[in-house]
């Protein structure tokens, strides 16, 4: 899960469906100052959520981990609690999808 994160960033590895190859992926520049360009667009699997929050990127030059967008599930009207253990994306009381916190990272 990330706050800072304008849009699903996947791995090509990540599992998803509908991947799409695209000529004119969107850029992102990592941290390090790289900048890598998606090649596939793609669906979360998660078919009871509305198609705008499912949307996603693939990047192949992506390391260590997909970025799921906080921010593209709160623009859905979904709410995201942070706890000092997990976070999850909720939709009123419903749990859709809860993640863990890493102990080593502090990131969930």
């Amino acid at each position: 899960a990330d706050s800072g994160c304008t849009g699903h960033f996947l791995r090509i590895d990540s599992h998803c469906i509908n991947k799409i190859p695209t000529t004119n992926g969107i850029p992102v520049r990592l941290p390090n100052g790289t900048i890598i360009r998606s090649t596939h667009t793609a669906l979360l699997d998660l078919p009871t959520l509305p198609l705008a929050a499912r949307q996603a990127h693939i990047f192949p030059d992506l390391q260590s981990s997909a970025l799921i967008s906080i921010g593209q599930f709160c623009d859905q009207g979904y709410e995201a609690r942070f706890t000092k253990e997990t976070v999850g994306i909720m939709n009123h009381e419903t749990v859709l999808l809860q993640g863990a916190r890493g102990h080593r990272t502090g990131l969930w």
